[in-house]
């Protein structure tokens, strides 16, 4: 009877730390010689919110929060005021299924409210109960940490040049996609 541990198949050891940053690395090199720098860079930031996203989840899943976009739906409502449902799933450019399941869950835990729409009568205005603000104030206690801990190996100057540089593309290419959206949302 072969031993359940004892793998002869390299792609299926299990990797140390050190062994897996290096494939992970390497891979990244890769990648710049295989596919135009746009991708790469695609490829690279891709895996770096994954990473990010993941380590917060293990952080949120403790408060309740068992994904990262229950969270951002609630540290939204800091700055939205009063959304309509619609503007609340809207803003985190999400499929209306999608974020309406993610609102529901919310509700239902007591952490965000809906109420009807004093002029548009098909339409929810969301509002965060005090419960919610209470929960969503130690999700970022927590959550802030990692966010800061994840850019750690640069500077305040680079810091704000990849801040710019990233906010520059995410405009470009966010004004568009809302644009197609209200068009989409008029059909």
């Amino acid at each position: 009877q072969e031993d359940d541990h004892n793998v002869d198949n390299e792609f299926e050891k299990p990797l140390s730390g050190e062994e897996t940053a290096a494939f992970l690395n390497k891979s990244i090199d890769g990648v710049k010689e295989i596919f135009p720098l746009e991708i790469s860079a695609n490829i690279v930031m891709t895996k770096f919110w994954r990473v990010l996203r993941n380590r917060m989840k293990v952080a949120l899943t403790p408060l309740g929060l068992g994904n990262v976009d229950d969270f951002s739906y609630l540290a939204s409502m800091f700055q939205l005021k009063n959304p309509t449902k619609t503007e609340l799933i809207l803003a985190h450019l999400q499929e209306i299924t999608t974020g309406t399941e993610i609102i529901k869950r919310l509700v239902n835990n007591g952490w965000l409210q809906e109420t009807p729409h004093p002029t548009d009568k098909r339409s929810k205005i969301i509002t965060l109960t005090s419960e919610g603000r209470i929960h969503v104030e130690k999700a970022f206690d927590v959550a802030m940490p990692i966010s800061i801990d994840a850019y750690k190996k640069l500077n305040q100057e680079q810091l704000h040049t990849l801040y710019e540089l990233l906010k520059t593309i995410e405009q470009e290419n966010t004004e568009p996609y809302y644009t197609l959206k209200k068009e989409i949302g008029k059909n």
